[in-house]
């Protein structure tokens, strides 16, 4: 099976309030200084696939938090277009 990502869109999720990735069909980084979202974005990819994050759980905080550290009423969004075995899929 070849799977093959080609854009990952990412809203209000954690403290990603918008990204966009567009993929290379070979090789990819995610590179960036700390606290930049690399971790988040893969737990993003990862909420998205599995239900879970990094570290096997279900029930962890994926919505965005107000500068009061209150949960807002932001819905997270992550949205991935790939192609598995040359079929597209969203």
């Amino acid at each position: 099976m070849q799977v093959v990502f080609n854009v990952l869109k990412i809203r209000n999720f954690r403290q990603i309030a918008e990204r966009e990735f567009v993929f290379d069909p070979k090789t990819n980084f995610i590179i960036g200084k700390n606290g930049s979202g690399k971790t988040n974005t893969l737990h993003a990819i990862t909420w998205l696939l599995f239900g879970k994050d990094l570290d096997d759980r279900s029930k962890f905080a994926v919505v965005p938090l107000n500068p009061d550290n209150t949960v807002t009423e932001l819905e997270p969004d992550v949205e991935l277009s790939m192609t598995i075995n040359g079929e597209p899929h969203t």
